[in-house]
């Protein structure tokens, strides 16, 4: 008997992680009207009576009952309700093995039709008190999502599996993840050369250290703005900046909302 093992592939596959931030089966109506939506998150819908409308990179969409859609994170949309309708929902992210966001990029809303039976089954597990049931439930989720993830943007992605010294970078960014991190910091902390550890994190994650970390702490902190009422003082603490002022400057330039605005925004219209 011979076996072959790939050891990248188990350290890469477990550094894959679904997260689901938040669910609900909703019953709405017009108040449902959403303007500039930009999630940390992906959305995905599944409708099962009437219709809702939602434009976002530069289209106009009706959702329909029997289909399902995913609005990707980094998508702005608007979102519009005429009559009532009912839905089920959830909030998730499959975080890539390099901390983004495997949906990140990703600039359209998705869709597929389910038909109504499919969803009905969906709805069903989700009011399951069943582990089975539960387990079944997040691999539709994720069985779905990678379905419809568009065919030129896993063209473009990185590899999943990085040099040594990569992948320890990546680790210790996400570790210590601070604005105040630096090349010096990492290549004196992992023993490795700065020129060498540039180079090596440019060609294999595609951006620069200095990018990447830049990258990360923003998205982290635009999820602990949404997930948690820790006031905007603290979390640019946490997250290394000089002061809360500093901290919305950045946050404006690079999401064109400042901390309260995208807290207030996206905690209103969660569904």
């Amino acid at each position: 008997m011979e076996s072959f093992c790939n050891k990248s592939f188990t350290s890469a596959v477990n550094k894959i992680e679904l997260e689901i931030h938040d669910s609900a089966y909703v019953h709405g109506d017009s108040e449902w009207n959403m303007t500039g939506i930009c999630s940390p998150y992906s959305r995905i819908y599944f409708v099962e009576s009437g219709e809702l409308k939602v434009s976002a990179g530069g289209e106009d969409i009706v959702l329909k009952p029997g289909f399902a859609y995913i609005i990707p994170t980094g998508l702005v949309f608007n979102g519009s309700c005429d009559k009532k309708y009912t839905k089920l929902y959830f909030h998730f992210c499959i975080n890539r093995p390099d901390g983004y966001d495997l949906f990140s990029g990703c600039g359209k809303v998705l869709s597929c039709n389910l038909g109504k039976e499919r969803i009905a089954e969906i709805k069903r597990m989700f009011f399951s008190e069943n582990l089975i049931d539960t387990l079944k439930l997040k691999n539709e989720i994720s069985a779905l999502a990678l379905s419809l993830f568009p065919e030129e943007c896993s063209r473009e992605l990185s590899s999943i599996i990085y040099s040594p010294q990569v992948q320890r970078a990546i680790d210790y960014i996400k570790g210590h993840l601070s604005i105040q991190l630096s090349v010096k910091t990492l290549s004196e902390n992992l023993f490795i050369a700065q020129t060498t550890l540039s180079k090596h994190f440019r060609d294999e994650v595609g951006v620069n250290i200095g990018k990447y970390i830049d990258d990360i702490v923003f998205e982290s902190a635009k999820k602990m703005l949404i997930k948690t009422d820790v006031p905007i003082q603290e979390i640019s603490e946490k997250f290394g900046f000089c002061d809360r002022f500093y901290f919305s400057r950045r946050f404006k330039e690079k999401f064109d909302y400042t901390p309260y605005k995208y807290r207030k925004l996206n905690t209103t219209t969660l569904s």
